[in-house]
């Protein structure tokens, strides 16, 4: 088995790479001898599972003050949790002034999908930034249209 992998410093889920740019480095060891890795600014993917084996991906890139948040896959209520630390996480390591919530890869939602926006969207408030959620699709925006989301976040 590789080394573990905790860029973001995630408690629930063990991270990969995606890009660098620049070596990542290994400067912690565990009891067993197992190398982890620090927190890269650049790109992070996180894998959350659900009882049923459906999986949900979050992947970040931050550039220029800028942070593109990507989701893949279902967001219910057994993901949304360890989603919303996830994104608490690469919102306190990076400090955007702007975040760009990208739902494109969502195959479905329910109303957990809400709180995880007005989650991410107090986060930028504190961090006094923009959040605005592009690429939704047709089910996910039904979802946020009809618990009145437009009127509070930016929807494209």
């Amino acid at each position: 088995m590789g080394p573990r992998r905790r860029p973001c410093g995630g408690v629930q889920p063990l991270c990969r790479k995606v890009k660098f740019t620049k070596p990542p480095p290994f400067d912690k060891k565990t009891a067993a001898g197992e190398l982890i890795m620090t927190a890269s600014r650049t790109a992070c993917s996180h894998f959350f599972t659900r009882g049923g084996g459906q999986a949900m991906e979050m992947n970040y890139k931050s550039e220029n003050r800028q942070l593109t948040i990507t989701l893949t896959g279902e967001l219910d209520h057994h993901a949304a949790k360890g989603l919303m630390d996830s994104i608490d996480r690469c919102m306190e390591q990076n400090l955007p002034t702007k975040t760009l919530l990208d739902l494109g890869g969502l195959t479905f939602m329910d109303s957990s999908g809400i709180a995880v926006v007005l989650r991410a969207k107090r986060r930028m408030e504190a961090l006094s930034g923009t959040l605005v959620v592009v690429n939704i699709p047709r089910q996910a925006s039904r979802v946020l249209e009809t618990a009145g989301l437009g009127r509070d976040v930016d929807l494209v």
